[in-house]
């Protein structure tokens, strides 16, 4: 029993000891801070019709870690504040869901995105589009805008409950150190 409790205590001083996770360092938020609902229909990213009720917001990420972070998918989880038995909605967003094709160097070229940022120690920043390395001269990386769209019937205030899940990565593409799955909530009106 002694060496048991010995070995708890060993156990809970080295995880003290190491400090606090690389994904409590990173800092989330939405802008604007509280996305306003829009009623009328309007087109995503990729030119489709959407109706309403909607809203879109772009999210900012502040790396607090000492290594680089990788933000590879969004996931929206609207709930009716009510209610928060289950989701009005879940969308999964995806870097992939934003390729395109355009022109590069005379050639019409599919751009593939591959993740929504690549984050220094330090940076804090807009998550944007990030291009496949081998296309980096074909395309500029650009803020990755998150448009929710029929979100379920409008409720009073237009007040939604967001539930924003991040995941993705530290260290760099040929050593991942470790996971990142970071959860913040935000409200519409």
């Amino acid at each position: 029993m002694t060496r048991w409790i010995l070995a708890a205590l060993l156990a809970h001083s080295v995880n003290v000891l190491a400090g606090p996770k690389l994904g409590d360092l990173v800092q989330p938020s939405v802008r604007p801070e509280v996305p306003v609902v829009i009623l009328g229909a309007t087109r995503d990213h990729n030119g489709n019709g959407v109706l309403g009720p909607w809203f879109g917001a772009r999210i900012v990420v502040e790396n607090q870690s000492s290594q680089t972070l990788t933000i590879v998918s969004v996931i929206y989880d609207i709930f009716d504040p009510a209610d928060k038995s289950k989701p009005l909605k879940t969308i999964v967003f995806a870097p992939a869901d934003y390729n395109r094709t355009t022109i590069c160097n005379s050639v019409v070229t599919e751009i593939r995105y591959v993740s929504f940022g690549t984050y220094l120690p330090g940076d804090r920043g807009v998550l944007r589009l990030g291009v496949d390395p081998a296309m980096a001269s074909c395309d500029e990386i650009e803020p990755a805008f998150f448009l929710a769209g029929e979100v379920g019937p409008p409720l009073p205030g237009f007040r939604y409950e967001v539930v924003v899940r991040l995941q993705g990565w530290f260290g760099n593409a040929g050593n991942r150190t470790e996971s990142l799955a970071k959860t913040f909530v935000f409200y519409t009106k």
